[in-house]
């Protein structure tokens, strides 16, 4: 119920009534939160296990961003220790 509730709290395009029909056939709450289906969505986590495989490539790519753009005495982006 999180990943539904939080665009709708964050004030993305998610009416309550959609909230309402949680897990109902038809209603976008019905399946997982997918990009570009679901107003808030970034990344989903598909299959089980899938999850982790978003995590570490979330946390590499943060590192690489960090590694290019951040210069002495500037670290504008936080790199994953």
């Amino acid at each position: 119920m999180l990943p539904w509730e939080l665009p709708h709290l964050g004030g993305h395009e998610l009416p309550i009534d959609e909230i309402k029909s949680f897990r109902k056939l038809h209603s976008k709450p019905a399946r997982q939160p997918e990009p570009g289906l679901t107003p808030g969505a970034d990344a989903t986590t598909g299959p089980t296990g899938q999850g982790v495989g978003n995590a570490v490539g979330f946390a590499l790519a943060e590192k690489m961003l960090a590694r290019e753009r951040n210069g002495p005495g500037h670290g504008s982006v936080a790199a994953p220790a």
